[in-house]
């Protein structure tokens, strides 16, 4: 299983960016991206989610996931989708404590 997992990461890059609670950079968010990833596949999908999360629009980065997922189904693909869950309803609870 490992060796399958060595043979598969040179196709993948990751995009690491401080975690937004932890500023001193000692907890990080790491990503990956597909660097080969086809016009309109589940990779490609996923890659404009990553893209769309660095910029800031999680709702956008959640729907690209989901269609990301119903077109490539892992695990790492659900995992991203409740990692990306768990931060809208963060950032939702903190919007409604600051009214």
């Amino acid at each position: 299983m490992k060796l399958l997992m060595m043979l598969g990461l040179p196709l993948m890059t990751r995009w690491e960016e401080p975690h937004p609670h932890y500023l001193d950079e000692t907890v990080v968010m790491r990503r990956w991206i597909y660097s080969g990833a086809g016009p309109n596949t589940g990779q490609s999908l996923h890659n404009r989610a990553v893209d769309a999360e660095r910029q800031g629009n999680l709702d956008l980065a959640l729907e690209l996931s989901l269609e990301s997922y119903v077109k490539n189904p892992r695990r790492r693909g659900l995992a991203y989708i409740e990692r990306l869950e768990g931060r809208i309803s963060e950032r939702d609870a903190l919007a409604a404590l600051e009214i």
